[in-house]
């Protein structure tokens, strides 16, 4: 089952702490793809996608979207994509 979830449509706080925590985990990658020592990243890039769970309340897979752009999703695939655009 995939959680979709519109930033959009959440409590304004709430939208921008999980903003945050998607900005820190996008951005945490990105200097993972550079790094000598890009293992270091994994525990905290973990962090932040727990994090996300916790403030959706789920364990299934997710997918957020602000104003229809998916900004954030649990697929590694999509991830991937996502970083990349």
């Amino acid at each position: 089952m995939v959680k979709k979830v519109a930033v959009e449509e959440l409590p304004e706080r709430l939208a921008f702490d999980l903003k945050l925590q998607i900005a820190l985990r996008k951005n945490a990658i990105s200097i993972q793809e550079n790094s000598k020592h890009p293992q270091k990243f994994d525990e905290y890039i973990q962090e932040r996608e727990n994090k996300i769970r916790k403030m959706l309340d789920t364990k299934d897979e997710i997918v957020v979207t602000e104003h229809g752009k998916v900004i954030f999703s649990s697929s590694k695939m999509d991830n991937r994509l996502i970083q990349k655009g």
